[in-house]
């Protein structure tokens, strides 16, 4: 299994890979797309103030280079949910230019967007089903196969057993399946929030509120541990589960963090390589998760996504 983690600034793009990313997926917002659609999110980041997406054309070119020299694949979300028809144009236009600079893996979560983008044949690339397109199961992944599809990434709230049955129909046709491992584990359904990642907005999960049912009430209090020394995976783990993600055909695990402070990163995208390699090598479940537990001297963050 590969190891994908979120790129904020280029700037980390090296430490990431010595860490032991063997991939990294970023957002790119030209201007082009400020001047002609104006404040409509490009992709699930509309943040312009800090290192959460690219946004210069040579800055993209840069990391091109760079990932060619390290023979590390990049990866671009274009996964908003929902665009207006009148902007898909230009965001083939968009994907064209990133094409020519040697980008070939499209992260979507449009339906509709794939829709239009498959019938631009000039287009040549592998599009990756996003986290957030929406609920995937064995008969959508038979709808997938007739787009050109390099990857479905599993939405946080799939079952182990069901991302086996959805990689089984695909009766191999999709090369790739990846997975959530490590931090923030949305309290939402990806798909259904219409929550905002911006400048000025905190998220809807940051945010705190009460649950209610027939039973009674729970307050659920912000998340306010400083994300520098946090556990990892406070926000969301999958660790204990990198054995059976394995053997359902899971091939890539997803270290979420654009926006992340890069040493939080660093460390994360170190604890999952070794939690990898420890798979491999340690056969009993039991005591596999007993070794993942004894990374974590302070104990589990109890936020398990699996």
């Amino acid at each position: 299994m590969k190891i994908t983690a979120g790129l904020g600034s280029i700037d980390s793009f090296c430490a990431y890979v010595e860490a032991g990313a063997d991939e990294v997926f970023c957002g790119y917002v030209p201007d082009t797309w400020y001047r002609c659609a104006g404040n409509i999110a490009l992709n699930r980041r509309e943040v312009r103030l800090s290192n959460v997406n690219l946004g210069g054309k040579n800055e993209l070119a840069f990391l091109a280079q760079m990932a060619k020299e390290r023979s590390v694949p990049v990866a671009l979300a274009f996964n908003a949910h929902a665009y207006p028809a009148d902007t898909y144009p230009l965001i083939a236009d968009i994907i064209t230019d990133c094409i020519e600079m040697g980008y070939v893996s499209f992260i979507i979560a449009d339906l509709a967007l794939l829709v239009f983008l498959h019938t631009k044949r000039s287009l040549k690339a592998g599009w990756i089903i996003s986290g957030d397109f929406g609920e995937i199961n064995p008969l959508l992944v038979e709808y997938l196969l007739e787009f050109d599809i390099q990857r479905i990434i599993f939405p946080r709230s799939t079952t182990i057993q069901e991302m086996q049955s959805c990689i089984a129909a695909s009766h191999g046709y999709i090369p790739e399946f990846e997975a959530f491992v490590l931090n923030e584990k949305c309290h939402f359904h990806g798909a259904l929030c219409q929550g905002c990642h911006n400048d000025d907005l905190l998220p809807l999960c940051q945010i705190p509120y009460r649950l209610g049912s027939m039973q009674g009430t729970e307050d659920i209090p912000m998340w306010t541990q400083n994300p520098q020394t946090a556990l990892s995976g406070a926000t969301g783990c999958g660790l204990c589960d990198i054995q059976n993600l394995a053997k359902a055909g899971i091939t890539h695990l997803k270290v979420v963090g654009r926006g992340n402070f890069s040493d939080a990163m660093v460390r994360d995208i170190q604890v999952v390589r070794d939690c990898r390699d420890a798979c491999e090598r340690i056969a009993f479940s039991d005591c596999y998760r007993d070794y993942v537990r004894s990374r974590f001297p302070e104990g589990c963050s109890l936020n398990c996504y699996y």
